[in-house]
């Protein structure tokens, strides 16, 4: 941050840095960040906030330190306000069967654990209720919630146990849990289930940096009512964001003129028949295909 100065940056911690050393360690880390560049560069903000309470079902509360370069600010920052809360059965796959204890874990550890549990929801019908149990810790720090995550740990690789699926979350369930769409991660070769798990676990949840870089943005005067500006003015902030895949866009704008030469070629070849009627029809149809083939990509 001495180094580069960015206009905003945001800073994420775990709660805890809040009381370590009576509070000492929280105060240091916000007078080393008011200090940067010799002091009075930035205006820096800190707010503890909970993933659950942004619209995916973890339990994940962190500290997140925001920073603006107080001669850029136009407007007061203000934290995003806090959305209802989710189930976690809305991330989870569906359900194909009603579990039983003879789904239960091979792994000892694992399996003792879950089995203390069970024997304490037997009233709550865990089977069809969804409770999130960590059953890899020891039995003093194993522990659950009921419709929410617990905290995803970069040392629970495996996931967390659901008892109403009989199984641990799968890697994807994972991600949805720390607002990641599945289908955005390419893994580098090599990359297995263990680590992807781990990374997700260790992972800021995208679903708050998401809310307080909209909050940020407004602070510096930035809106999204015209999205093209809006795109431009983020750039000149912040340097060249991607909003999307530049390839996908070009891909996109060849696609839609090839639609257009097409459309305009079948307008002319109705325009040129005599009649209009099913020739017409048949010729501007091969007009209209000849047309946006040549624009097509190889496959």
């Amino acid at each position: 941050l001495e180094k580069h100065r960015p206009t905003a940056f945001i800073l994420e911690n775990g709660q805890g840095l809040l009381s370590m050393e009576k509070g000492e360690t929280y105060k240091r880390v916000m007078e080393e960040l008011r200090a940067i560049g010799g002091g009075g560069i930035y205006k820096v903000y800190s707010k503890l906030l909970n993933t659950a309470d942004y619209g995916v079902p973890q339990n994940r509360p962190r500290i997140y330190f925001v920073g603006i370069v107080a001669s850029r600010i136009k407007a007061e920052f203000r934290y995003p306000a806090k959305q209802k809360k989710a189930h976690i059965d809305s991330i989870l796959d569906d359900r194909t069967r009603t579990p039983t204890r003879e789904d239960l874990p091979k792994q000892r550890t694992a399996r003792e654990n879950l089995v203390r549990h069970l024997e304490e929801l037997k009233n709550c019908d865990p089977f069809n209720t969804t409770f999130c149990i960590d059953v890899d810790g020891s039995a003093k720090r194993s522990h659950r919630m009921k419709g929410q995550l617990n905290c995803l740990l970069r040392s629970r690789p495996y996931g967390f146990w659901l008892t109403s699926r009989g199984r641990r979350m799968s890697v994807a369930e994972m991600l949805k849990a720390q607002g990641i769409d599945p289908a955005t991660i390419k893994r580098t070769p090599g990359c297995n289930d263990r680590q992807l798990g781990a990374m997700a676990g260790n992972a800021m949840s995208q679903n708050v940096l998401e809310r307080v870089f909209i909050c940020i943005f407004r602070a510096l005067g930035i809106t999204e009512r015209d999205p093209k500006s809006f795109i431009s003015a983020v750039n000149d902030y912040f340097g060249d964001i991607r909003y999307e895949d530049r390839e996908e866009d070009e891909r996109g704008r060849k696609t839609k003129r090839s639609n257009d030469e097409g459309e305009q070629a079948k307008r002319r070849c109705f325009n040129s028949a005599p009649s209009g009627g099913d020739e017409a029809e048949t010729r501007c149809g091969s007009a209209s295909m000849e047309d946006n083939r040549e624009d097509e990509e190889p496959m």
